[in-house]
């Protein structure tokens, strides 16, 4: 009965799958559409720059625009009162014609400055500011138009994500940018959970439909740290990860050397950088593209929210099969059952839009499906196979099928543009990498009929136990620790220098660095489990091994909720993880059978 259910709830899911891959496949296409790569430096730190060095300001971007650099920021001061914009302050026309006649593309980096409000940086007489009064909305519109169109500008930023929050400045600005069909570039924040915000600014966004790129700036730290080979792979994660296709160059500062040369070693990174990228399907000389939003249909979103019950009922079963109450299982059932109607009347009705259920859908699947994926691992084994070979296949299958899923799913969920750019992020990121830990370890004791009592038993009638079990605390306590501590984007424990450099070595070879949770944890694990499974039943070693297979299918789901990066980018990812993990789970596999025949020899003896 159990296993007729299942059936039927996972066509279920392969149905509502099929009906919303749609949204995958167009997400596909506006990334494949994404594959251009402006590289621009910005005018004012190139003529400080300049002045500090030997080099004149034409030979400066001279060198530039033989590294890679293709684009010039140049900064545009909007001078404003009353929440009216007055002026523009901004470079001479004879700087903007040169650098027009040189080839490059002008990029417009705006900045507000309040009259009553003095600027230091808009007042430095390297930049020749010239002011133009503007008296009405239509002039200003028509002014920045004729501008756009005089130098064929196409992206605009704004100096610390910061826009006015004022309905007369972003209405200006949203035509503006309709108008001449301009690309916003959102500069990351440094956190790397997203774009550095400010409410104009997200207002902006959404009135224009979202015409926008991912934009990427060194902090003042690291252009003191980084040398030209460490910058060179920090802009091969932005462009590969984080789906950034706006690189603003900085010249490199490091106190050791001269001005002339942190600028030789930062052109050196350039030249490198735009090499290498065009070799792997980037192109550094096409404009960027204004993509479609690809926003859900209400019907989409609900088969989405269907797929996730289908699978918590699913995971009922499985543990349901070890709950002697049926009443339980029963209970269990009305609860996802209710609890996902609730969810589509809110949703139905406007109460909870589609960003906030995409969100809960993609949290979910991240939490349930690893947990599924490593309960039917356990299921296949109990099957009994002729030879390892056998088991360790039908065992992967399962694995690597219900995890999948939990990738198209999440995939599907979080397919527009809002979250490709980053605006909208995956939120609960220690919930999915823990709730599926702990959901594995009470499958475990079900199925093996180990109860809290049991434990408190054996540690009140055997000293020693106390002593192992302190013991296995501490140092469970530890791993632990580490574990979530080297979770996220800024971990709290950094990577050691080896760490570092071998993935550098895997960034280059194969561009889509697979992670170090799945082919040195997950696979080993996977391989061992299933070799220890019935052979050696004690639960001491199979438990961290379960546990460990679990950190690896998280992290394999968990590559799908980095929602920047592109879809082909985590699926490489994954397959070259799997192809290492088998061989780092052959190795596991001969060393244990290795220590196996030397623990039998030393026995013998």
């Amino acid at each position: 009965m159990r296993v007729k259910t299942n059936t039927l709830l996972y066509c279920i899911i392969v149905f509502m799958l099929i009906y919303t891959f749609p949204l995958i496949m167009q997400r596909y296409i506006n990334e494949s559409n994404n594959k251009s790569i402006a590289i621009t430096a910005n005018l004012y730190d190139f003529m400080n720059l300049s002045i500090s060095s030997e080099l004149s300001l034409d030979d400066v971007f001279m060198m530039l625009n033989k590294s890679g650099v293709k684009a010039v920021s140049v900064d545009f001061v909007l001078n404003y009162k009353d929440n009216d914009i007055t002026s523009f302050s901004h470079a001479p026309e004879d700087t903007l014609q040169k650098l027009n006649k040189e080839g490059f593309d002008i990029i417009l980096n705006l900045s507000f400055r309040n009259n009553t409000v003095a600027n230091s940086k808009d007042n430095n007489p390297l930049l020749l500011i010239s002011d133009v009064d503007v008296y009405s909305p239509n002039e200003c519109i028509e002014y920045m138009n004729n501008l756009l169109t005089k130098y064929s500008i196409k992206y605009i930023t704004f100096e610390n994500g910061i826009v006015p929050n004022s309905p007369n400045i972003i209405e200006v600005l949203s035509n503006i940018i309709k108008s001449g069909n301009l690309i916003t570039g959102l500069t990351e924040a440094p956190t790397q959970d997203g774009y550095i915000k400010s409410p104009g600014l997200e207002m902006l966004i959404k009135k224009t439909d979202f015409y926008v790129n991912r934009l990427y700036k060194l902090s003042e730290k690291d252009l003191t740290q980084l040398s030209s080979v460490d910058l060179f792979y920090r802009w091969i994660r932005c462009a590969s990860d984080r789906n950034i296709r706006i690189f603003e160059v900085k010249p490199l500062q490091n106190p050791e050397r001269t001005v002339q040369q942190n600028f030789e070693e930062t052109c050196k990174a350039i030249r490198k950088f735009t090499g290498y990228i065009n070799t792997k399907g980037f192109n550094t000389n096409a404009d960027l593209k204004i993509l479609p939003d690809n926003f859900h249909t209400k019907v989409q979103d609900c088969a989405l929210l269907i797929n996730v019950a289908c699978a918590f009922l699913i995971c009922i079963n499985i543990f349901g099969t070890f709950i002697k109450k049926c009443n339980i299982i029963v209970c269990s059932y009305l609860m996802v059952l209710s609890a996902t109607s609730i969810i589509m009347i809110l949703y139905l009705n406007g109460i909870l839009s589609s960003d906030e259920l995409c969100r809960i859908i993609a949290l979910t699947a991240a939490i349930i499906y690893p947990s599924i994926a490593v309960q039917s691992l356990s299921e296949i084994n109990n099957i009994n196979f002729s030879c390892y070979i056998y088991k360790l296949v039908f065992s992967l299958s399962a694995l690597i099928s219900n995890i999948i899923i939990g990738c198209i799913t999440i995939s599907s969920a979080l397919s527009d543009i809002t979250f490709m750019m980053n605006i909208n992020t995956f939120p609960g990121v220690p919930a999915a990498y823990i709730i599926p830990i702990v959901l594995f370890v009470l499958n475990y004791c079900m199925v093996n009929n180990i109860h809290f009592r049991d434990i408190t038993y054996l540690a009140e009638s055997k000293k020693h136990f106390k002593l192992k079990a302190i013991f296995i605390l501490l140092v469970s306590s530890l791993l632990f620790t580490v574990y979530i501590t080297r979770t996220g984007n800024n971990p709290v424990i950094p990577a050691s220098r080896i760490e570092i450099s071998i993935r550098k070595l895997l960034e280059y070879h194969l561009f889509a660095r697979p992670r170090f949770k799945e082919f040195l944890i997950g696979y080993p694990a996977i391989f061992v489990y299933i070799y220890f499974f019935k052979k050696n039943n004690k639960h001491s070693l199979l438990i961290p091994l379960g546990i460990m297979v679990t950190i690896g299918s998280i992290t394999t789901i968990n590559s799908f909720c980095h929602v920047f990066t592109p879809i082909h980018i985590s699926v490489l990812r994954s397959f070259n993880g799997l192809i290492l993990g088998i061989i780092t789970g052959t190795l596991a596999i001969g060393l244990v059978k290795i220590g196996e025949k030397i623990c039998n020899t030393l026995c013998c003896k």
